[in-house]
């Protein structure tokens, strides 16, 4: 399988990317084309949940593709402030 940005073309499923967060609530975070869930394993890099993070804040995400309750979905492994 090729490798690349677009997790259909990744063997792993994994996505990882900086950007700017376009949206955000309490469980999901939106950054480029990915919307990303928070789980109880997600590495907020010290902060506790998604409130420590705010839309227009310059980050970097790791997500993978994860069956939750039986419904595939992008779940956020990690994000963390990035300087721009």
């Amino acid at each position: 399988a090729q490798q690349g940005s677009n997790p259909n073309d990744s063997s792993e499923g994994e996505v990882e990317l900086r950007g700017l967060i376009s949206a955000i609530d309490s469980q999901t975070v939106t950054v480029g084309n990915f919307v990303c869930t928070s789980t109880a394993q997600t590495d907020f890099n010290g902060g506790s949940s998604l409130a420590n993070y705010n839309v227009g804040n310059f980050v970097e995400i790791s997500c993978k593709f994860e069956f939750i309750n039986g419904v595939k979905v992008l779940a956020l492994r990690s994000i963390k402030f990035e300087d721009s």
